[in-house]
């Protein structure tokens, strides 16, 4: 399973769809399972809290040298629409949304 930047919603969001819209971090399986389980609406509250940070950890690093600021905000998960939307500032200095899918 994989992490994908599905949608990055900035103002004048040019700079920053460069080179990371379609982004996709890779989990091992033990990761990917958890997540199923939020995905599934099976996780516990202890477990979105640590899914939440997964998150949160992997696309910071992962944005990070695109001068993309991830928010430490949690419960980013939107069950209506089965994605992650995680509050961020792009390089512009504007603030927006970083939108984040599971794949397989």
């Amino acid at each position: 399973m994989k992490l994908v930047i599905n949608e990055l919603s900035f103002r004048d969001a040019t700079d920053e769809v460069e080179g990371v819209a379609e982004l996709a971090v890779e989990l091992d399986s033990s990761d990917a399972k958890l997540i199923d389980r939020q995905i599934d609406g099976d996780a516990s509250m202890d477990e979105v809290e640590r899914i939440d940070q997964l998150i949160l950890s992997m696309m910071r690093d992962s944005l990070k040298p695109h001068d993309i600021i991830i928010a430490d905000d949690t419960r980013i998960f939107d069950s209506c629409e089965g994605c992650w939307s995680i509050p961020a500032t792009g390089s512009s200095g504007y603030d927006g949304f970083v939108v984040v899918i599971a794949t397989d």
